[in-house]
């Protein structure tokens, strides 16, 4: 399991790779809201290039309730993905996310998300 994060600014930077659960995933977001260093309102960056965990229709659901939860601190969220399986689960984070006050999206490619995110 490889999940940390960093902060400049306002900017969290959530970086996974390899293996973890979803609680690990949000425990590790809830690390970076409470982290000395984090604003009061965030923009997260989520990297899930070099992932290898594929969820399930439940777990996109409960992770975007998660996401969903913390709109009040995070104005936005972007997910960078590789491979095709992630973008198909992220566009079905979207549609769960579309009644909540969360703005996600997907990208592919890493500075396109990261100009979403200063806009």
């Amino acid at each position: 399991m490889a999940l940390s994060y960093d902060i400049d600014g306002s900017l969290i930077r959530l970086t996974a790779s390899g293996t973890y659960g979803t609680r690990d995933l949000m425990e590790t977001v809830d690390a970076a809201l409470s982290d000395r260093d984090a604003p009061e309102t965030a923009t997260l960056l989520v990297d899930v290039r070099g992932s290898e965990v594929d969820r399930t229709s439940e777990e996109m659901k409960q992770l975007t309730e998660f996401f969903a939860s913390h709109a009040d601190r995070l104005s936005r969220c972007a997910v960078v993905i590789a491979r095709d399986v992630h973008y198909g689960l992220m566009r079905m984070a979207m549609a769960f996310a579309e009644d909540s006050p969360l703005e996600l999206r997907v990208f592919r490619d890493l500075d396109e998300a990261r100009t979403w995110l200063s806009h």
